[in-house]
């Protein structure tokens, strides 16, 4: 083999190593977005808990109720959406794929809970403790 061809064959080697490496590096960049709203009056719903089901990744909605996750393997993966008084809410299950951008949709419905009633009462036999300085009065004379 002369040097040339040499050159050629380790320079189609390198090329074909360093195109699998930025293949393994593009492996985790599906992406997902959407939007959290109210079921009933769908107004946006801000700094809603978003994660993926089954696992500790997770986001917040925004002052609109948008919210994205970048960065995921492809797959099917299923949104989970909780919020202080709303029940919690399960997106379909989506599918993730490197070329493109999936949208989904959250919409949580309000949750009514309601309390017990509270009742407050004053005891008729607990005396509150007066300061006795309130009540003496201290003359000019008294203080010089």
């Amino acid at each position: 083999m002369n040097l040339p061809n040499m050159i050629k064959t380790i320079f189609f080697t390198l090329l074909l190593f360093l195109s699998a490496g930025f293949g393994v590096f593009g492996q985790n960049s599906a992406k997902i977005e959407g939007k959290v709203t109210d079921a009933t009056s769908n107004e946006p719903l801000p700094f809603v808990n978003i994660i993926i089901k089954g696992t500790n990744i997770g986001t917040t909605s925004d002052l609109e109720g948008n919210f994205t996750f970048t960065g995921l393997a492809p797959g099917f993966v299923t949104l989970q959406a909780s919020f202080v008084g709303y029940e919690m809410g399960f997106s379909p299950e989506i599918q993730l794929t490197n070329a493109n951008t999936s949208y989904v949709e959250l919409k949580l419905t309000s949750k009514d809970t309601q309390i017990q009633e509270v009742v407050v009462k004053a005891s008729p036999f607990r005396k509150t403790e007066e300061s006795p300085v309130s009540l003496t009065r201290i003359g000019v004379s008294e203080i010089e």
